[in-house]
């Protein structure tokens, strides 16, 4: 298989994103008091997706997902609601995820950026089968 270096688009959405989680809305669970989001992209095409965030009752999370912006699915490992993903560039500023378990799609997102802000708003499927949206803002800190 061949590896394609990202894009100059790409590259934008790269660096250190800080949660502002006074503008968070969230139809599933709580949203975090606090977090940062960093977006990497390698030269052979890899991205690495590092989200950290704090809850309410003060329990630290960390998700950390490799994959490349080629559309692909491709496994994953360390995540109990996924065991594959797929992520692509959809213009210069949306990047797009989904997340699959058993060839299901049970999470999707996007990632739309606005010069120093990143929205990404995360969908799923509750236990009851209904949707839901979380969708939180960032500023670019580095």
């Amino acid at each position: 298989m061949r590896t394609v270096a990202p894009s100059p688009d790409a590259r934008a959405f790269a660096g250190l994103w800080m949660m502002e989680p006074a503008q968070a809305g969230y139809e599933f669970g709580l949203p975090p008091v606090g977090g940062s989001y960093r977006i990497t992209l390698t030269d052979d095409g890899a991205l690495v997706l590092h989200a950290q965030s704090l809850s309410r009752s003060g329990r630290a999370r960390s998700l950390r997902v490799t994959g490349r912006l080629d559309g692909q699915p491709r496994p994953i490992t360390g995540s109990s609601i996924a065991d594959h993903i797929r992520i692509w560039q959809d213009g210069p500023d949306l990047i797009r995820s989904e997340a699959f378990r058993n060839g299901k799609r049970v999470m999707w997102a996007e990632r739309w950026r606005n010069g120093a802000s990143l929205t990404i708003s995360v969908h799923g499927l509750r236990a009851d089968g209904s949707l839901y949206k979380n969708t939180d803002h960032y500023r670019r800190a580095e």
